[in-house]
Parts: structure tokens; sequence; C-alpha cells
């Protein structure tokens, strides 16, 4: 950009000026600290690791037993600091030096002398050190808690159930409009306190339309409310534009982000190896979008989250009732090295977490590894809670009626069964040729010596010459030429053709063939043929005491039919080992096992894993695990370690059954090659043998032979070359019946990614969180603090239907407030309650606990409609006040806690994306669908449709402090570092937006500088031009363009006035 644009324009407000000043200084962060975080973070992850694992030597606790080591007390903050003999444990200006941190390391003192701690424990100390060390502790935090006083507790603000109070009288009772103003004015008259004046028409509309849409006001709207507002009441015109506004399909695009920030949505993990995206996790975005269009009652918006698929409503499409089910289905998944049943205790606290601080405003997470520090929540209760998610499990499920489902899978097994008939042909075909040529292995490498001998030229005379004088195959001779070439390294490794590299190179008469060729071409052949008898099934008496042993099974032929008789066996071993490639049996799965017998059939759910003795040091974990652990030679092992491995699952058969029926096949994303095999008895040939040497040179010779470019692989192309005319006819009358089915197949079924029941059973408590070490039984029921009397245990599978009529009741004295200080925040910028998920005694308590029960009951008695409550709070005094400055009120209440102006409110990335788009006239207002690539420079879609990842966040939302969705959000972060600057200066998308908006306004404004300048200040701030912005704009508009530079001048100055904080900032 030409560097005089910094100096002749002096917009309000630019924010682009300090990109500028932000190159040359160090990065700068203004955070809005988020104490509560902390404090989840502190209780879940620090506090358990101190109790366990320091305590015991560094506490009150161990000094009153006269085990206190070092002098060091590590169970409050002061004595953290304070330290002991070796100094201060932590150390403020030097977080990573800090001795608690080094100690860890083992880089000088070894902590805990046990053994060292987990790497992410580790980082987990390390974060919390760097980030200031929270800690809510006292010096007498190790004396003993006394038990839970639920009496006194249930008195506490939020305990205590909303109550609708009087609303105050006022000096001044015409400037209320509602109820909401006498309680707003009456606490700034107790503190002498006069609130500014009323908002501007045109602020008020800017406001409301980014407040509800997420989107500026165009300035057709803004023009049209400006008339509206002259020729009626300010008042009366505004409630229209409010109405309208409510009504657009954008409130839901702007409320449900709002709400998807609470629920963490996201479409993959962050906790597995590699990613796992979520492919339908857009249909839980869209129903949050409609539900909130559609003013779907709150409570009922919280049932049909928690347990929509057990709600009983005839008139719900199996959409509604199923795609709400994402903020559970689209829960984080985690992997924790070996320990499954950590990560599974990760994961149901990721669904407490979520649910808890989402609609009830609770840290109970904090109760994991203990009773709540500070608030009626105990241990027992944390696993109540958790026994609710321990009992379902995530699932996909389509989003149409079951006869919808029924008729897609009837015509989708149409196509398969014309895809199966036509792949077997082809493998029918090419296995035949395969079986032909098994006979003519001597006759090719006969030819091959001859093809050597012959003198011509070129490689092409010589095929077709030898080909013709022998009568055989020119194109299978080519094969054999290639395989047979002395310079192929492999050959020289197999044991069998050593006699034929021994011959050398031919020499004599062409038309002689030596004897020791055929000799040494017979052995190979008699070989081969072994390995392949081998390879389909046909040698089991090689494979100690199976019953049955597959043929190989790799991508040619990717699924085997198994029918075993088990002649009164009552234990079946199955086992899937690598057939020679190194193939980890994560890949392979034994589909839809069933017993049979003369009354019908029973499928074997349950799998139950046995020790496996191998030569592999290491092993993989079979499909089939159902969640258990592999143990091999006693020990555990993880998923997803070692290679050439196998795993070994039984059966304990019911008797009567006379048959084992099931298919085996290789996962998608497989490789290599596996074998299935089956025993009645203990397997006992998976040793040494099963592995020696020789057999698996067998198994690499026919990966040789039968990958896709091996000697005997034909693929679909090559076997076209070789059918005769009338199986040239029988594969396209297949082929034909197989696109005709395609044709007709439905489009494929609405998915999403929710939950369902898988039982009902309580779980244990873990005691200090330790799923290994269990204590008592905790039934599945309700807060107890929040039940009281009602508390009775959840009976109905796994009880999310009654949890969810727990946390949805009007009894609930939570549910309306934290969903009513929601609002409230994000209509303000702060909510009456500061901690918007912590309504517990470490969250602040409300600055108008009055207002905050009557908004509550109201809203309640309303329908629990939110479009009622945006109504009632927009259409008050208090939100249409002004942002303007009021020296003496700043003095009494600097931070405005009181209302007596608006928040400055900066956009989210969203809306500021968006009005981008906006302004600039290409924003695509499409709703709904799958997710877009917001890396797409094409990609004009609103944000909320963008793609968010656990993984790897956009670098755009990263940039403007989009939440992390790893984890329940309730207030955005605003930071203001170089490179946001650097962003609106050099980035393509902003680039692209300013050149737009450049042409825009000369498409619509015509020449006339001045009506250009009116024009593209009416697009983006809703107003006119004044007259020093006019003068401005004129001298630097009038200026030739720059040599060299990327902007002309018209697109440098809409630039500038996209970057400037009146564009950025909500008056």
């Amino acid at each position: 950009m030409d560097p005089d644009i910094l100096v002749s324009l002096r917009v309000r407000h630019l924010w682009i000026c300090q990109a500028v000043l932000f190159l040359f200084w160090p990065e700068i962060r203004l955070c809005i600290a988020t104490e509560q975080e902390d404090l989840v973070f502190f209780e879940t992850r620090i506090r358990p690791i101190l109790a366990e694992h320091c305590y015991p030597c560094h506490s009150q606790g161990a000094k009153a037993k006269n085990k206190l080591k070092g002098g060091l007390l590590l169970d409050s903050r002061q004595g953290m600091l304070t330290g002991g003999d070796s100094g201060p444990a932590l150390d403020p200006k030097e977080p990573s030096q800090s001795l608690i941190i080094t100690a860890m390391k083992h880089e000088d003192f070894e902590m805990p002398p046990s053994g060292k701690l987990p790497p992410d424990v580790i980082n987990d100390f390390t974060a919390w050190v760097q980030q200031g060390a929270f800690d809510p502790r006292n010096a007498n935090t190790n004396v003993a808690r006394p038990s839970i006083d639920y009496e006194a507790a249930s008195q506490f603000w939020s305990f205590t159930k909303p109550r609708a109070a009087t609303p105050p009288s006022n000096a001044n009772p015409s400037w209320a409009s509602n109820d909401i103003d006498k309680f707003i004015k009456a606490r700034l008259e107790q503190r002498g306190i006069e609130p500014v004046q009323q908002a501007s028409p045109r602020e008020l509309l800017r406001r409301a339309t980014f407040d509800l849409t997420g989107l500026p006001p165009t300035p057709e709207e803004m023009q049209a409310f400006l008339r509206t507002s002259d020729n009626t009441t300010l008042s009366h015109a505004f409630s229209n534009a409010v109405d309208r506004l409510l009504t657009s399909a954008h409130y839901g695009e702007k409320w449900g982000r709002h709400w998807l920030d609470v629920a963490r949505y996201a479409e993959d993990q962050a906790h597995t190896f590699g990613v796992r995206r979520r492919v339908h996790a857009h249909e839980y975005r869209d129903w949050v979008i409609k539900a909130f269009n559609d003013d779907m009652p709150y409570d009922h918006f919280i049932k049909m989250q928690l347990a929509g698929d057990l709600v009983a409503d005839a008139q719900v499409s199996a959409r509604q009732q199923l795609a709400g089910l994402g903020i559970l289905g689209l829960g984080a998944i985690y992997y924790k090295n070996s320990d499954k049943a950590q990560a599974q205790a990760d994961e149901l606290d990721d669904r407490i977490d979520t649910i808890t601080r989402g609609l009830l405003g609770l840290t109970v997470s904090c109760a994991r590894c203990h009773d709540h520090k500070f608030d009626p929540i105990s241990t027992q209760d944390y696993y109540s809670l958790a026994g609710i998610f321990h009992n379902t499990r995530m699932v996909d499920k389509p989003l149409v009626p079951p006869n919808v489902v029924d008729a897609y899978r009837a015509a989708e097994k149409v196509v398969k069964q014309h895809e199966t008939a036509v792949r077997t042909y082809r493998d029918q075909r090419k296995s035949e040729i395969a079986e032909q040529q098994r006979r003519n292995i001597r006759d090719y490498m006969s030819a091959v010596w001859r093809f050597r001998q012959e003198k011509a030229v070129d490689s092409a005379t010589k095929l077709q010459t030898v080909a013709a004088q022998l009568d055989l195959d020119r194109g299978w001779l080519e094969r054999w030429v290639k395989f047979l070439n002395p310079s192929n390294k492999y050959i020289k490794s197999i044991t069998a053709l050593q006699p034929w590299l021994a011959l050398g190179e031919p020499s004599g008469d062409a038309n002689t063939l030596p004897p020791s060729v055929v000799a040494a071409a017979t052995e190979f052949e008699e070989y081969l043929n072994y390995c392949l008898d081998e390879r389909d099934g046909k040698l089991q008496e090689q494979s100690g005491n199976a019953v049955f042993v597959s043929p190989r099974v790799d991508k040619t032929r990717p699924l085997v039919n198994i029918k075993v008789d088990l002649q009164g066996s009552r234990r079946l071993f199955l086992v899937i080992t690598d057939a020679g490639d190194g193939i980890n049996s994560d890949w392979g799965d034994w589909l839809n096992p069933l017993l049979s017998n003369s009354k019908g059939e029973k499928s074997l759910l349950e799998l139950d894993w046995i020790n496996a003795t191998t030569d592999h040091s290491k092993v993989r974990k079979n499909l089939n695990s159902g969640g258990q652990p592999l143990k091999v030679d006693g020990k555990i092992h993880a998923e997803g370690i070692g290679t050439h491995a196998f795993s070994v699952i039984e059966y304990s058969l019911p008797p009567g059954y006379q048959q084992f029926i099931t298919q085996g096949g290789l996962d998608g994303s497989g490789a290599g090659s596996i074998e299935f095999r089956v025993y009645t008895t203990p397997p006992n040939d998976l040793g040494t043998n099963r592995e020696s040497p020789e057999r698996r040179a067998r198994k690499e010779l026919l990966k040789r032979v039968f990958s896709p470019s091996g000697l005997f692989q034909l693929n679909d192309k090559d076997l076209l070359n070789v059918l005769t005319d009338l199986q040239h006819r029988e594969l396209n009358a297949l082929d034909t019946q197989w696109t005709k089915a395609k044709n007709s197949l439905p489009k494929p079924l609405p998915m999403a990614h929710v939950i369902q029941d898988t039982g009902q059973k309580d779980l244990n408590v873990y005691i200090r969180g330790d799923p290994s070490r269990l204590g008592q039984t905790a039934p599945r029921r309700f807060l107890r603090i929040l039940a009281g009397t009602r508390r009775t245990p959840y009976r109905d599978g796994s009880g999310r239907l009654e949890l969810a009529n727990d946390i949805a009741s009007p009894e609930n004295p939570l549910t309306a407030r934290v969903i009513v200080n929601r609002v409230w925040q994000h209509h303000f910028g702060r909510g009456l309650v500061d901690t918007p998920s912590n309504f517990g005694k470490q969250g602040s308590p409300p600055t108008h606990p009055d207002l905050l029960d009557t908004l509550s009951v109201r809203f309640m008695s309303a329908g629990w409609s939110l479009k009622w409550l945006h109504r009632e709070i927009m259409l008050s005094t208090t939100y249409q006040l002004s942002s303007s400055h009021n020296p003496t009120a700043k003095t009494l209440d600097p931070e405005n806690r009181l209302h007596w102006r608006m928040n400055r409110r900066r956009l989210e990335v969203e809306s500021w994306r968006d009005a981008l788009l906006s302004v600039a006239g290409n924003l695509d207002k499409t709703t709904g669908g799958p997710t877009v690539n917001l890396d797409d420079s094409n990609n004009n879609r609103r944000t909320i449709y963008g793609a968010i990842s656990r993984h790897s966040l956009n670098g755009l939302l990263r940039l403007f402090d989009f939440p992390d969705a790893n984890v329940t959000s309730a207030v955005r972060t605003e930071t203001i570092v170089p490179q946001q600057q650097l962003f609106v200066l050099n980035s393509d998308f902003f680039v692209k937006q300013s050149k737009n908006v450049a042409a825009r306004v000369e498409i619509e404004a015509g020449e006339d500088l001045v009506a250009k300048v009116h024009r593209i200040y009416q697009l983006l701030f809703g107003r006119n031009a004044d007259q020093q912005e006019l003068i401005i704009a004129s001298s630097f508009l009038s200026q030739s363009d720059s040599k060299g530079a990327k902007l002309n001048r018209w697109e440098q100055y809409a630039q500038v006035l996209l970057g400037s904080n009146e564009f950025l900032y909500i008056d």
C-alpha cells in the first residue's frame, strides 16, 4: 500500500493504523481473563496430581505425621511460593525454571520418587505455571473438609428458586420503557449515576441488525428505517425493526453460532491418531440454526439435545428427533496410549463438563477426583451423571423414517448384488486364466530362454516371433520376460529360481533347448504351484490344528465366506494372521459372525480376548475387541503398535449349534494381505513355525506374483483383452444391469452423528479419578443440591431422558437463569453474572439479582421463548442507550456493570468476515448444507458454514479469537496482535474484498467523487461521510495511482475503511 495513505487519511478510529505500530512492538495480548476456566483447569488437571503424587510428602497432613520432606508444602499457593530447603517451587519470573517443573522432568530432582509422570501431565503443569499458576487454595486447604452441608448450601443465591420481584420505583418514571429499565435505573440512582442519552436511530439499527443477524444493515434498510422513525415514534419503528430481524433466516445463523460455542461444536477429533472427520456434523449445526429460527422453546431445545430419540412426539420428523443429539454425538474421543479406561473416563468428563457448565452453569467436573472444593457437588454426584453417559455410545443414524431407510437399503442391496455379480464374473475369468497359466509355467519359462536366444534387434519383434513359433500368448510371454529379467533383484532371493539363474545367458542354436533349462523351469513350476495351493487353503494339513484356513485376503480379494462344522465343540478360536506383508490385524474384521442350527441362527456379539502367545514381541488389536484391552503374555498392549501381528478371539459356545458361519474382510484402509483361521481347540501353531523364513519366502513370492503389477494378476483392462466374444457379451450384460441399478438408487440417506443407549448399569466412583480404583456405586440420578427431596434414581435406560427433564424443569433454579444471562451477555457484551458458565461460589454474583430472577421467571412463563426474551431486552431503554462517554459515571462505575451506557463491542470473527462479504456484494446467503472450506478464496458462504476443526483450526478463525472447540466456551477472549493487522494489509481475502467494494461503489454511484464517497460510507457504516472526511477522501483520491501498487487509489481507500474500528466495532 502507498505509505502516504496512512498520512492522508484520518478515518475515525483507524484500526489499520494500529497495525503499523504493532509491527515494531512486541506482541501485546489484551485478554479478558476467564477465571472460571483457570479454576476448572486447576481442579481437573493440577490438584488431583498434587493430591495423589505430592501431598503424601509435601502437605500439612504429611507435616502432622512427621513425614514432611524437604520442608516443602505443596498444598497451598503460599507454600509453593515460599518453598522448602531447595527454594520456592514456583518461579514467577522464570516459569520454565520453576522447581516443580524441573523436578517433574527429572532434570534436577526426580519427583515423584516413584517414577516420572506422563508427558501430558508435565505439559499441563508447564502450561499452568506459564499462565500464572492460578491457585484458589489457601494455607488450610489440606485440612480435612467436613461433609457437604446441603441445607446451608441450598441458601446460596443460585440454588434458590428464582422469584419475580416487584419492579422498584424510579425518580424519573418516564425514562423506563419496561420493567428491565426500572431495575437498572434503581441501581443507578443508588450510586448517583445518570445514564447517557439514547443512541441515534442509525446506531440502533446497526446494533440491532448485527446483534440479531450478524450482518450489517443495507443502505436501503437503513434509509427505510430512518424514514419510518421520522414519520412515527422511534420506539415504534425500532419495535417493528426488531420483529423483522427476528423473523430473518439469518437470526438462527447468528444465535445458533453462540450456542455452538457452548456445545463445543467441531467436525473432527483432536485426541486420536490422525484426523477423524465427522462428515455429518453439519446436520447438528443446521438443526441448531433451525431451532433458533423456529423459536423452539428452550426447555424442549434441551430435551431434544439430550434425549431427542427418547422424546415421544408423533409430530416430529426423524431429522428433528435425532439431529439435536449431536451435542453428545460430536463429543471428544480420546486416545490414551494403552489406557483405554482412562480415555473413556476423559470422554465421560467431556460430556459432563459440556452439559453442566453449558446448561446449568456449574463446574461439576471439579468433583471428578474429590468432592467439589467450593460448591455442594459430591464425587457421588459426578459419577451419578457419568453413569448416564457410560450407558451410551456414539453411532451414526439416518435422519429419515424407517420405511425410507428400508427402501434405500433394499435398493442398495440390489446394487451390491449386481456389483458382486460383475466382480465375481471378472474374478472367475481371472481365476480360470490364472489356473490355465499355472499349467504353462514351464512352457513360458522355456519361451523366455528362446526369447533371449532370438537374434532380432527390437523386443517387440522377438516377442512376436517366439510367441508365434511356440503358439503362446504374446502378452503373457511379455510378463514372463519382465519377471525373469536378470536385472530384477528380487528373483535372486527366490530359492526355487536359483537353478534358473545359474543357467546364465543362452548361447548356441536358437532352436535348441538345453535339458537344464527344462529342469529349472519344471522345478519352479512345481514350487510355485505348491505355494498357490497353500494360498488357496488347499493345504490345511500345514496349519496345525486349524479346522479352516482362508484363502489369502488382500485388495484383489477383500472378502471370503467361511463355514465351519462345529461337531459338538464348545469353544471357538478365531484368528486373523499376517499373510506375509507385515499387515496389522486392525485391518482385518470378522463380519456378522453367526452360529447356526436347524432352528435358526444366533449372532455372537460378546467377544472375549484370550492371551496370545507369539514369536512377535508386539501385537495389534483386532476390531472385535469391544473396547477391552489386549493382553499378550499377561501384559496390556496399546492399539496400533507392532507389525506382522495377529490376534486371537475366543468364543464360549452355547450347546446345540452345528455350524459357524461368517465372512472375513479386509478393511478399506488396509494394505498387504491377511488370513482368517478357525480352531475348535486352542491354537498350537502360532509359534515360530508359523513364520519360518521358508514360509515367509513363499508368501513374499506370492505377493510378487499377485500384486497389482504381478505376474499372474490381471487388471480389468488386461482381462478385456483376453476375453472371448461370448464372454464380452456376458460381462457387458452384467455391467448394464449394475449401471441401471446404480442409476435408480435414491439419494444417499442423510445421516447424523448421535448417541444411543447401550444399557442401564450404574457406575462406581473412581477413587481420585482413577478408573482402576473402584469405590462405591453411584446410582444414576440428578445433582442432590438441585433435586432436593425429588431426587430418585434413574431407571429408564441410560437415564438421559430423566436427566433432560430434570435440567429443563421449571423447578430447577439454574437452567432459566443461565440462558437468560447468556442472552443478556451477547446483547450487552457482559452478563448480569460475569461468569456465564459458573454460577457457583467461585463465580461472580449477579449485579442485578432481582432483574435476573424476574426475567428468568417471565421467560419460563412466556413458554421459554428466546425471541420473547430478545424483544424484552432490546425494547428497553437500557439496550437503546448510546455508547458515549460520561466522566462522572466512569469514575463511579468504571466497568459499566450498572449499565449507564451501552458497551462498545468488537464483532466476532464470523460477523466481521460476513460483513466484509456483505458490503462487497459477494455474500452467498444460502442456508444450511455440508461444510465449506474457508480457505477457498471463492467461498462466499457465511462463516458459520465453514469447517471447524479441533485438530487444526482455520487460520483466520484462530487469528481472530475463535474459541477452542475442544471445550465448552462461555466468553470469547479478545486479543490485539500484529498478525491481525497484517491480515488486513496483506491477505488475499481482504485485498479481494477491498477491490470488490471499490468496484461496487463505481457501479452504484457513478463517476461523481462525492457520491462515491458517500456510497462507500453508507455501505460500510450506514451513514454519509462528514465534511472533513470528504476533504480527506478528495485529497487522497485525486492523486494518481502509485507505480507498481497492488491496489489502485479507490481500492486502497476501501481497504483502509474496511480496516477501521468503526467497521469492526458496534456502538
